[in-house]
């Protein structure tokens, strides 16, 4: 699966502050160190039957009386973890339906650890944390992957960040996965010609990310790894007009793959293009000869 984190963020701030907006006990408590006279300015704006909508978008108004107050969400730079961008991640003997980024614990049975996955692994990608040599005898088998408790002891009970592909009990299919784990960024912004505005919009921004931190993606499909605010600033500056706002960068660490079979498909369908446009080109080769 391809990720696309700045489509997740999109849907969890446009869902999440509409219940924060809705509810009259928690934007109070989202504000509760904003000063009195901005709070009550932004709660009867943007509260309430006659509230004004709060916008979330992937880029900037281009009309002057949309600036009054919206998020700004845009894709920002990547970095694979490991050099593994196009090779194979390994195989699968069974149907995988999601990625998952999860920290796990390390439990024992008898003489083998595990990883206490939340769901039966179908495929193990790897992990930054923790690796094995040939010697640990690493495996997968019934959706548990396991490695030899000698020499490893010190790894029970510890929490690694692994990526795995979840198993189902649909019908068997094989084949390979290929792809990378990557540290990608993606910016939001709170905006607003008025400066209290923007400082209530950065205020509501951190509860929706704290609250997104006990989601089930961000415990296993993404892993929230950093957060980091700017200063409050202009953004957007047209003629007399300002407009203010705390760029905020959130990096995930991701797993992008794409089955074998896809990439097959894609080579296949190329190359049957490419010789078309071969056969073409001399039959018309031919067709010109002849006429000449």
């Amino acid at each position: 699966m391809i990720q696309s984190i700045d489509t997740y963020l999109y849907d969890e701030v446009k869902s999440r502050l509409e219940v924060i907006l809705s509810e009259c006990y928690i934007i109070d408590e989202a504000l509760k160190g904003i000063d009195l006279e901005a709070k009550n300015a932004f709660k009867e704006a943007y509260t309430g039957p006659n509230k004004k909508e709060i916008p979330v978008t992937y880029e900037m108004p281009q009309t002057k009386n949309s600036f009054d107050a919206r998020y700004v969400i845009s894709l920002g730079g990547a970095s694979e973890t490991n050099k593994s961008l196009g090779g194979i991640q390994g195989d699968y003997s069974t149907r995988e339906v999601e990625t998952i980024l999860e920290i796990v614990e390390v439990k024992q049975a008898k003489d083998r650890l595990y990883f206490d996955t939340s769901k039966p692994v179908g495929m193990y990608y790897g992990s930054e944390d923790i690796s094995f040599s040939s010697q640990d005898d690493f495996q997968v088998k019934d959706g548990v992957a396991s490695f030899l408790l000698k020499n490893n002891e010190h790894c029970l009970d510890n929490q690694y960040l692994i990526s795995y592909t979840s198993q189902t009990d649909e019908e068997d299919v094989f084949g390979t996965y290929q792809g990378t784990m990557m540290n990608e960024s993606v910016g939001i912004v709170g905006i607003s010609h008025n400066m209290d505005v923007a400082r209530c919009l950065d205020a509501i921004l951190k509860m929706i990310l704290i609250t997104m931190r006990d989601s089930l993606e961000e415990k296993n499909g993404l892993a929230l790894q950093t957060v980091d605010f700017a200063d409050l600033q202009p953004v957007v500056t047209n003629g007399d007009m300002q407009v203010f706002g705390r760029p905020c960068t959130i990096r995930y660490q991701i797993t992008n793959s794409v089955s074998f079979d896809i990439k097959k498909r894609v080579n296949e369908i190329i190359a049957r293009v490419n010789n078309e446009e071969v056969y073409h080109g001399k039959r018309e080769e031919r067709e010109s000869h002849k006429n000449t």
